[in-house]
């Protein structure tokens, strides 16, 4: 009888967390809506993370970007979730230029100056119990686009 019970509980909270993940994915698609009109749409592989956090977040992702390439990164995170602030480093650690920004659905556009591996920073507060962000890189004509060092499980 313990198991079943341990059980109906472990599938409700699933269940739970499977909502969060709906309600951060819809407001992702929401905070990238002008990106994807303008033409840029989301790279696959290394290119999207999340996950969920108490308290406060502090999380930096690396992505391998092109030179004199324009993107978008976006990101969103449930309610509770004071806010989400990104700050991209170039290659090296320097902060980009104006590639910043902060709120519940942070957008930013930019032109990768070199080649290299981008610093994506996240920054956040959470005032609920638990908190679930997602962010992905965007460019032109980038969707289902398979980038290097990424093979789809393929070696």
């Amino acid at each position: 009888m313990r198991c079943t019970g341990l059980f109906v509980l472990l599938v409700a909270a699933t269940g739970c967390s499977g909502g969060k993940w709906r309600a951060v994915d819809a407001r992702l698609l929401s905070a990238s809506q002008d990106a994807r009109r303008a033409g840029f749409l989301p790279l696959s592989g290394p290119y999207n993370t999340f996950g969920s956090y108490r308290d406060v977040l502090d999380h930096t992702w690396r992505v391998s970007l092109d030179a004199r390439t324009p993107y978008v990164v976006a990101a969103a995170c449930t309610n509770g979730c004071d806010s989400l602030a990104i700050r991209i480093a170039a290659p090296g650690g320097s902060p980009v230029t104006g590639a910043r920004a902060a709120g519940a659905w942070p957008v930013v556009a930019f032109t990768a100056a070199d080649s290299g591996a981008y610093a994506v920073s996240f920054r956040g507060r959470c005032a609920a119990p638990r908190c679930w962000w997602v962010a992905q890189v965007y460019a032109r004509g980038g969707a289902g686009t398979l980038r290097p060092g990424f093979a789809g499980g393929r070696r």
